[in-house]
């Protein structure tokens, strides 16, 4: 595999966090960066601004925005972003919605027991989460440069449902969104299947089947949140296990000359098991406008027994934040879902700088190693190599007009998604809270 110098690149980054700390060489007055939620008042160019509080267990929110590559990746150069969210939180339920079209998931919990001595105390619920991936085209695999692999076009989607009990505690700093979990879930899962027209001749596509089994989640959220909901001070962690079994499994595959199957893919056993971890802190000696914030997320899986259906699945997006949202694997040079991934780590570090209490900037570095899926049209599968990449990434996220924000972000990397072959991407994302 051929492999990129990330010389020049690192260099540019590491100009870029000396220009943005640059502040750091003069002395700062104590300095307190507003939380989110949280009202205050200050001036701008001498006029009063008065931010009001904020609900933040009541949120209604919409995002829209892009990811743009070069050289294009897959079947193009532009992802399109879009979501809905949805966060409510009653004394006895709560409910958590994510739209997005292509991937929708609903997490609804019922407040069963509590003891009335201890307010951050013990609660034990119930637990119900729906969840569907169904994207509008066939999914489609990408050669080691990055490109459609044609041939690997087969229609599938997926949805799910989960039922069963969580244990959750409140943790400092006491947010709405601060607290302990650990879930235990039974799961079922339907997956469906159909030939494409540009399916491989002799390609040999699974039934349309279930799968059941069960979830284990873990999560700890102690992170205090900047008024953009930024991680500002704090740590999480959090973890997730999913073994199951899938009914009357048929493997992927595909037919030689002779009619024979020519290929073995995974099996109808999956067991999945991922972690992720952030801390938030200050910079010795610097004032609250500056921050670090180290992450990382990684995975696992047994080698043979996932496939192209089953693995994890990396690609764009915008920077974890949001407490439900962090276990979500994000890779900035990778359109959305586009690599499979029989096991990863991704761990990055992020220097950022308040502008103003509305405009923050950022630099991060992000390195990332997996075994990921390269596409072999003799076999019809995914043979999962190990690729490692750089990723250097700038950018600023400010208020916007009609209290929205806007983030715009650009990103080098080495190559995870192409192999070793270096590209650009920019990320734009509005979001705005009703």
């Amino acid at each position: 595999m051929r492999r990129s110098r990330a010389a020049a690149p690192g260099l540019r980054a590491a100009a870029l966090v000396c220009w943005l700390g640059g502040a750091a060489l003069a002395q700062e007055a104590p300095y307190r960066t507003p939380r989110a939620g949280e009202g205050f008042e200050t001036e701008v160019l001498g006029e009063r601004v008065v931010v009001p509080r904020r609900d933040r267990a009541n949120t209604l929110a919409l995002t829209l925005g892009a990811a743009v590559f070069d050289p294009p990746l897959v079947d193009g150069a532009v992802t399109p972003i879009f979501n809905v969210y949805w966060l409510r939180y009653w004394q006895s339920r709560r409910i958590y919605a994510l739209f997005s079209g292509v991937f929708n998931r609903v997490e609804y919990g019922e407040h069963l027991w509590s003891s009335p001595r201890y307010p951050h105390g013990p609660l034990l619920e119930g637990v119900v989460a729906f969840e569907n991936f169904t994207i509008p085209a066939p999914l489609v695999e990408a050669r080691p440069s990055g490109r459609r692999a044609h041939g690997s076009e087969v229609w599938w989607g997926r949805t799910s449902l989960d039922l069963g009990l969580g244990v959750r505690r409140g943790v400092f700093p006491f947010g709405f969104d601060n607290d302990g979990r650990i879930q235990l879930l039974a799961r079922v899962e339907w997956d469906y299947f159909r030939r494409h027209d540009d399916t491989a001749a002799g390609a040999i596509i699974p039934d349309t089947t279930a799968a059941v089994g069960g979830r284990l989640l873990v999560r700890l959220d102690g992170l205090e949140r900047n008024l953009l909901e930024l991680p500002h001070q704090g740590v999480a962690l959090g973890g997730a296990v999913d073994l199951l079994h899938r009914l009357d499994w048929r493997e992927p595959g595909i037919r030689g000359p002779d009619g024979a199957r020519a290929t073995r893919v995974g099996g109808p056993e999956v067991l999945r098991v991922s972690g992720y971890a952030f801390a938030a802190f200050g910079v010795p000696g610097l004032s609250e406008r500056h921050r670090l914030v180290a992450q990382v997320h990684a995975g696992w899986t047994p080698p043979g027994w996932v496939d192209r259906f089953s693995a994890f699945r990396l690609g764009a997006g915008p920077y974890q934040s949001e407490a439900f949202d962090l276990r979500r694997i994000a890779y900035p040079g990778a359109a959305f879902e586009q690599l499979a991934a029989q096991s990863y780590a991704i761990g990055g570090l992020t220097y950022r700088y308040e502008l103003t209490f509305f405009t923050y900037l950022h630099a991060r570095v992000l390195a990332a190693w997996g075994r990921i899926g390269e596409w072999d049209p003799a076999g019809w599968r995914l043979r999962f190599e190990p690729r490692t990449a750089l990723a250097y990434t700038g950018g600023v996220t400010t208020g916007f007009l009609w209290e929205s924000q806007i983030l715009v972000e650009y990103t080098y990397d080495t190559g995870l998604a192409r192999d070793g072959r270096e590209g650009h991407s920019v990320l734009l994302l509005w979001s705005k809270a009703f």
